[in-house]
């Protein structure tokens, strides 16, 4: 049993060796560098966030309850694994929502309500997609699935994982969509979600 759910980031981002990853909601930059710390070398990186440009109330607001760090702190993090890096600042309905992105391996991790879940998963064309706030039972301190976490995407979607349960935080788990059925058989067979 893994002890975090971003370990299964890690498990992925190794086998499928993407070439370019996305991320949306980086907070403190931990899951990015994990991420590109198994990436190719040559690997594209980037980064959808608000860094700390907002409010607790705003975060609070739209379910994030991880601590977040400035956009120069993030890149000067992720500097020690490349500089293919492009971090975009600003709320995802004005940066991404209209300027689609194609990519190999997205992580959707950023404004937590549903609306805005969907319209990140819409703008992006991925081989993987890996959302986080998956909750098998409904509800996760206090947030429920009628307006937040990805369960009502998801469970739209074929070809999904959802990942098993870890040590810390076992009530909140990862959705995995692989569109492509072929390589959603070899993740299924050869990574251990």
């Amino acid at each position: 049993m893994k002890q975090i759910r971003y370990e299964y980031l890690v498990d992925l981002v190794r086998f499928q060796k993407p070439k370019t990853i996305v991320e949306i909601g980086l907070a403190r930059g931990v899951n990015s560098c994990a991420m590109m710390n198994v990436a190719p070398k040559d690997a594209h990186f980037i980064g959808y966030d608000v860094f700390d440009t907002m409010p607790p109330e705003w975060h609070k607001m739209v379910g994030n309850g991880k601590k977040v760090d400035s956009q120069q702190m993030i890149e000067s993090k992720l500097k020690r694994f490349t500089n293919n890096i492009t971090l975009v600042a600003g709320l995802t309905e004005d940066t991404l929502w209209n300027n689609p992105v194609d990519t190999d391996f997205t992580f959707i991790d950023g404004d937590h309500r549903i609306d805005a879940i969907r319209k990140d998963f819409e703008a992006i064309n991925s081989k993987i997609y890996v959302f986080d706030d998956y909750y098998p039972d409904g509800i996760h301190s206090g947030f429920s699935i009628d307006e937040f976490g990805c369960n009502a995407i998801v469970e739209k979607l074929d070809n999904v994982i959802i990942t098993s349960k870890t040590v810390k935080i076992p009530q909140v788990r990862l959705a995995v969509y692989i569109p492509d059925d072929e390589l959603f058989t070899q993740v299924k067979e050869k990574v251990n979600l």
